[in-house]
Protein backbone atom coordinates (compact mmCIF):
# COMPACT_ATOMS: atom_id res chain seq x y z
CA UNK A 1 0.00 0.00 0.00
CA UNK A 2 1.31 3.40 -0.76
CA UNK A 3 0.49 6.63 1.19
CA UNK A 4 -0.06 9.70 -0.43
CA UNK A 5 -1.57 12.85 -0.34
CA UNK A 6 -2.15 16.13 -2.44
CA UNK A 7 -1.84 19.80 -1.78
CA UNK A 8 -3.39 22.40 -3.93
CA UNK A 9 -2.36 26.34 -3.38
CA UNK A 10 -3.34 28.92 -5.41
CA UNK A 11 -0.70 31.94 -5.14
CA UNK A 12 -1.61 35.63 -7.09
CA UNK A 13 1.55 35.94 -8.25
CA UNK A 14 3.33 35.09 -11.71
CA UNK A 15 4.62 31.40 -12.18
CA UNK A 16 8.17 32.51 -12.44
CA UNK A 17 8.09 33.97 -9.02
CA UNK A 18 6.55 31.14 -7.74
CA UNK A 19 9.05 28.94 -9.34
CA UNK A 20 11.75 31.11 -8.03
CA UNK A 21 10.71 30.56 -4.14
CA UNK A 22 9.73 26.51 -4.80
CA UNK A 23 13.37 25.52 -6.95
CA UNK A 24 15.51 27.69 -4.50
CA UNK A 25 16.28 25.36 -1.62
CA UNK A 26 19.41 27.54 -0.30
CA UNK A 27 16.68 30.39 0.87
CA UNK A 28 13.71 27.98 2.07
CA UNK A 29 15.06 28.76 5.45
CA UNK A 30 13.96 32.44 4.87
CA UNK A 31 9.86 31.45 4.56
CA UNK A 32 9.71 27.60 5.34
CA UNK A 33 9.66 25.87 9.09
CA UNK A 34 13.45 25.06 8.62
CA UNK A 35 16.31 26.53 10.44
CA UNK A 36 18.81 24.66 7.69
CA UNK A 37 18.14 24.79 4.03
CA UNK A 38 20.97 24.37 1.93
CA UNK A 39 22.30 22.63 -1.21
CA UNK A 40 24.95 19.43 0.01
CA UNK A 41 25.69 18.66 -3.77
CA UNK A 42 25.11 20.62 -7.10
CA UNK A 43 22.45 19.72 -9.80
CA UNK A 44 22.43 20.51 -13.35
CA UNK A 45 22.23 22.23 -15.80
CA UNK A 46 22.15 24.66 -12.66
CA UNK A 47 22.88 24.32 -9.14
CA UNK A 48 19.00 23.33 -7.70
CA UNK A 49 18.87 21.17 -10.72
CA UNK A 50 17.99 17.27 -11.28
CA UNK A 51 20.82 15.82 -8.99
CA UNK A 52 20.46 18.31 -6.16
CA UNK A 53 21.30 17.22 -2.92
CA UNK A 54 18.97 19.17 -0.71
CA UNK A 55 19.39 19.44 2.91
CA UNK A 56 16.21 20.53 4.88
CA UNK A 57 15.84 20.55 9.06
CA UNK A 58 16.24 21.98 12.65
CA UNK A 59 19.53 20.17 13.10
CA UNK A 60 20.16 17.21 14.47
CA UNK A 61 17.15 16.59 12.53
CA UNK A 62 17.56 17.42 8.53
CA UNK A 63 16.16 15.32 5.93
CA UNK A 64 18.71 14.76 2.42
CA UNK A 65 16.10 15.01 -1.09
CA UNK A 66 17.52 14.52 -4.25
CA UNK A 67 15.80 16.57 -7.10
CA UNK A 68 14.67 14.12 -9.67
CA UNK A 69 13.16 16.44 -12.23
CA UNK A 70 13.30 20.21 -12.86
CA UNK A 71 11.47 21.57 -15.75
CA UNK A 72 11.09 25.22 -14.85
CA UNK A 73 8.62 26.75 -14.26
CA UNK A 74 6.15 23.98 -14.50
CA UNK A 75 7.55 20.70 -12.39
CA UNK A 76 9.80 20.17 -9.72
CA UNK A 77 10.27 16.41 -8.14
CA UNK A 78 12.14 14.77 -5.51
CA UNK A 79 13.02 11.82 -3.75
CA UNK A 80 13.89 11.20 0.04
CA UNK A 81 17.52 10.04 0.47
CA UNK A 82 17.54 10.34 4.17
CA UNK A 83 16.45 12.18 7.59
CA UNK A 84 12.94 10.43 7.77
CA UNK A 85 11.42 7.14 9.11
CA UNK A 86 9.58 6.50 5.68
CA UNK A 87 10.72 4.56 2.79
CA UNK A 88 10.17 5.40 -1.29
CA UNK A 89 8.85 8.65 -0.34
CA UNK A 90 8.57 11.15 -3.30
CA UNK A 91 6.67 14.51 -3.90
CA UNK A 92 5.89 16.43 -7.36
CA UNK A 93 5.09 19.99 -7.40
CA UNK A 94 3.70 20.78 -10.24
CA UNK A 95 3.08 24.95 -11.21
CA UNK A 96 0.25 25.64 -13.78
CA UNK A 97 -0.32 29.53 -14.80
CA UNK A 98 -3.76 31.61 -14.90
CA UNK A 99 -2.94 34.66 -15.90
CA UNK A 100 -1.55 36.68 -12.88
CA UNK A 101 -1.74 33.71 -10.50
CA UNK A 102 -0.33 30.04 -10.12
CA UNK A 103 -1.32 27.23 -9.16
CA UNK A 104 0.27 24.90 -6.86
CA UNK A 105 -0.59 21.26 -6.67
CA UNK A 106 2.52 19.36 -4.49
CA UNK A 107 1.84 15.61 -4.15
CA UNK A 108 3.50 13.68 -2.47
CA UNK A 109 3.56 9.94 -1.26
CA UNK A 110 5.52 7.10 0.33
CA UNK A 111 5.69 3.49 0.57
CA UNK A 112 5.56 2.99 4.40
CA UNK A 113 6.87 4.22 7.46
CA UNK A 114 9.75 2.61 9.41
CA UNK A 115 8.91 0.19 12.75
CA UNK A 116 7.84 2.64 15.62
CA UNK A 117 6.29 5.17 13.64
CA UNK A 118 2.46 4.83 11.64
CA UNK A 119 2.47 4.99 8.10
CA UNK A 120 -1.56 6.82 8.43
CA UNK A 121 0.11 8.97 11.31
CA UNK A 122 2.97 10.32 8.91
CA UNK A 123 1.40 10.54 5.86
CA UNK A 124 -1.16 13.02 7.91
CA UNK A 125 1.50 14.65 9.23
CA UNK A 126 3.28 15.19 6.02
CA UNK A 127 0.08 16.09 4.66
CA UNK A 128 -0.31 18.84 7.14
CA UNK A 129 3.64 20.05 7.25
CA UNK A 130 3.63 20.26 3.14
CA UNK A 131 0.15 22.35 3.02
CA UNK A 132 1.63 24.85 5.44
CA UNK A 133 5.20 24.81 3.04
CA UNK A 134 2.59 25.02 -0.11
CA UNK A 135 0.91 27.84 1.90
CA UNK A 136 4.30 29.66 3.33
CA UNK A 137 5.49 29.22 -0.77
CA UNK A 138 2.63 30.88 -1.97
CA UNK A 139 2.90 33.84 0.44
CA UNK A 140 6.43 35.00 0.13
CA UNK A 141 5.58 34.79 -3.90
CA UNK A 142 2.91 37.27 -3.56
CA UNK A 143 5.51 39.47 -1.51
CA UNK A 144 8.22 39.23 -4.55
CA UNK A 145 5.53 39.89 -6.84
CA UNK A 146 4.35 42.96 -5.20
CA UNK A 147 8.21 44.00 -4.84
Amino acid sequence: MRYEFTVVQTATAPIDVVWDVIADATRWSEWGRFKVSRLEVDGAPVPNGVGALRVFGNPPVVSREEVVVFDAPHHLAYELRSGLPINGYRADVHLEADGDTTRITWTGGFDRARPAFTSAGFRAFLHRFIADTAKRAAATAEARARG
